[in-house]
């Protein structure tokens, strides 16, 4: 991992570069480059990476951080905010492979000495590879791939998006059948209703409050 620039990485490449490697190394002994070379290759890099982590408690903070907030919070998935997911999950897998001693957060404030330990727990870790996958499809993506990719994340999209329009047409149609201009709120929260039954798969029906006053009135 060297640079033909006289200055060398800048401080921000240090903490990418390296993680980019391991990342290719991992896709290509995984896709079957399996020799003894390309194991000694995947170990020693991993070993690298591992060291930098193990060694800046800083650099473990963050990666911790940015994980949790990348599960949690969607605006932490824009590419403003994690540049290259390939390099935040070569980071991740780097921090799992340290023993966990070795991962442990602690905070150089002598007054947060009984702080929370930072961690990053299993289920966090599930979602996480569920969101980096969507996140990565999501950007390389060519203008004319969402199709594709829409096609995998929810086989049988097409269908749902045009039962559900259709069903919101109906309950519109209806509801202006039905309501006096001067009925707006009671319209809206009916329209409501209607727009989550769809959303539960559920068939559309009548309020039992506006069935009963119909009932009423006629």
């Amino acid at each position: 991992m060297c640079t033909l620039e006289p200055l060398g990485y800048a401080s921000g490449q240090y903490f990418t570069i390296p993680y980019l490697v391991l990342f290719k190394c991992v896709c290509d002994f995984s896709g079957g480059q399996t020799s003894s070379a390309n194991l000694q290759v995947l170990e020693l890099v991993q070993e690298t990476c591992q060291a930098m982590i193990r060694s800046n408690r800083t650099f473990r903070g963050q990666i911790v951080d940015q994980v949790s907030a990348f599960v949690t919070d969607p605006l932490s998935r824009t590419a403003d905010v994690v540049s290259d997911v390939r390099v935040l999950a070569a980071q991740l897998l780097s921090w799992l492979s340290l023993p966990e001693e070795e991962r442990k957060v602690e905070s150089a404030d002598p007054q947060a000495a009984f702080e929370e330990e930072k961690k990053i727990e299993a289920p966090e870790l599930k979602t996480f590879t569920r969101y980096v996958i969507e996140e990565h499809m999501r950007r390389i993506q060519k203008k004319d791939g969402a199709d594709v990719n829409l096609s995998l994340l929810c086989p049988g999209y097409t269908e749902v998006i045009s039962q559900f329009k259709e069903r919101f047409r109906q309950a519109q149609v209806e509801e202006v059948k039905s309501s006096s201009a001067g009925d707006d709120m009671s319209g809206i929260y009916a329209i409501a209703a209607q727009i989550r039954r769809a959303e539960e798969g559920e068939e559309f029906k009548a309020d039992d409050d506006q069935s009963e006053s119909t009932a009423g009135s006629q």
